[in-house]
C-alpha cells in the first residue's frame, strides 16, 4: 500500500512539474492620455529589448517583435511631439527598457500574470540618469481557466506601463 501510495505522488508531481507552461498573449492596445507638453519637438532615442528566459514549454501567441511594437506604440502615443530617432542620430534623451518577463503560469491552484523590467532615463545635456525595475504581477485562483490566465497577464502589463509612464513623466519634470 505505501510503495502503491507512493507511486501516485511521484506520478502526479511529475505530471505538475511537466505539464507547467508559460503563456504568452499580445496585450491589448492601451490608449493613454498625450502628454502634448512634454518632450515638445524634442528628440529621443527609445530602445526596446526582449531579455525573456523562455521555457521550451510555452504556448505563444505573441511574437517579441509584437510585445516591442507594444511598447513603441505607447510611447509614442503617450508622448505624440516626441521625435524618435535612432541611435546615430543626434538625440536629447535616451529610454532605454529591457524587458525581462512577460508571461502568465499557472501555480498552486492559481494563474499568475508577469511583467518586469529594467529602465534606464538619460538627458544628455546635463547627465542626467535614472534606473528603475518595475515587477508587476496579478494572481487569481483558477475559475476562469485560460481566460483567468489571459486576464491576469493583461492586468500585470497595464499595471508595469502605467509605472513605466509615471517613472518617464517623473524624470521629465
Amino acid at each position: 500500500m505505501k510503495s502503491f501510495f507512493l507511486s501516485v505522488v511521484f506520478c502526479l508531481f511529475t505530471f505538475i512539474a511537466f505539464s507547467q507552461k508559460m503563456y504568452i498573449w499580445c496585450p491589448d492596445e492601451l490608449e493613454p492620455v498625450a502628454q502634448t507638453e512634454k518632450l515638445n519637438g524634442t528628440k529621443v532615442y527609445l530602445n526596446i529589448q526582449d531579455s525573456r528566459l523562455l521555457t521550451k514549454n510555452r504556448k505563444e501567441k505573441c511574437s517579441s517583435d509584437a510585445l516591442i511594437a507594444s511598447i513603441e506604440n505607447l510611447l509614442s502615443s503617450s508622448y505624440p511631439n516626441a521625435k524618435f530617432v535612432s541611435k546615430d542620430q543626434e538625440h536629447e534623451y535616451e529610454i532605454n527598457i529591457q524587458l525581462t518577463a512577460y508571461y502568465s503560469e499557472f501555480h498552486t491552484a492559481a494563474w499568475k500574470g508577469k511583467t518586469e523590467m529594467n529602465v534606464e532615463l538619460k538627458k544628455l545635456s546635463n547627465d542626467k540618469k535614472a534606473t528603475y525595475e518595475i515587477s508587476k504581477s496579478k494572481s487569481n485562483a483558477n475559475f476562469g481557466g485560460m481566460k483567468t490566465a489571459k486576464n491576469n497577464l493583461k492586468k500585470s502589463y497595464n499595471k508595469a506601463m502605467i509605472d513605466l509612464l509615471a517613472m518617464i513623466n517623473q524624470f521629465l519634470d
